[in-house]
């Protein structure tokens, strides 16, 4: 995985955006297309695309994206299966991804407070052999930012997951998917 400062985006046109409700702890952000024109050519500038290129030996296109909120949620909302997580505050890999398959993160307002998404290396994931019995913030490198950073991993090959804000907070973030071009 990777972690990069950014000059940060102003999501002035942003604001009035609508969002749609997938559940009582997620929402979903109906960006227009200039709104997805507009911070895709601010994120992949020549430089960052260079950058991406240069770290994993591929170029890329983007195939997915969503910018989504989500929310606390209570300890005794918490107990589904993986498949019916409120959002994947669960640890897991992504499947049936390439093991080239890079997810970017860009962090609009998420501290430690705003649960994180936690990568750990896959170096590290190798070895884990249950991943339900890792602590929920003890492990792994947090993907935190306020507009500041991008971070990038590959969600095949590192176990990662959502974390949970803490009661009253709301994490704001987008989501890139990239496939091997």
């Amino acid at each position: 995985f990777f972690s990069k400062d950014i000059k940060p985006y102003d999501f002035k046109d942003f604001q009035s955006t609508e969002k749609q409700m997938v559940n009582k702890y997620l929402y979903i952000y109906l960006l227009n297309d200039k709104q997805i024109k507009n911070i895709l050519y601010y994120i992949f500038n020549e430089q960052f695309r260079e950058y991406i290129t240069n770290i994993t030996g591929f170029d890329y296109s983007i195939d997915y994206l969503i910018m989504y909120d989500r929310k606390y949620i209570e300890p005794e909302n918490r107990e589904r299966n993986t498949l019916e997580q409120w959002y994947s505050y669960k640890w897991h890999l992504d499947k049936p991804n390439s093991n080239n398959t890079l997810k970017i993160i860009y962090p609009l307002n998420i501290t430690l407070e705003h649960g994180p998404l936690t990568v750990i290396d896959s170096k590290n994931t190798k070895s884990i052999k249950n991943p339900d019995l890792l602590a929920m913030d003890s492990a792994g490198f947090k993907f935190t930012g306020e507009l500041d950073k991008i971070h990038g991993f590959f969600p095949a090959r590192c176990i990662h997951k959502d974390g949970i804000p803490n009661y009253g907070e709301t994490a704001t973030q987008i989501m890139f998917q990239l496939n091997p071009n």
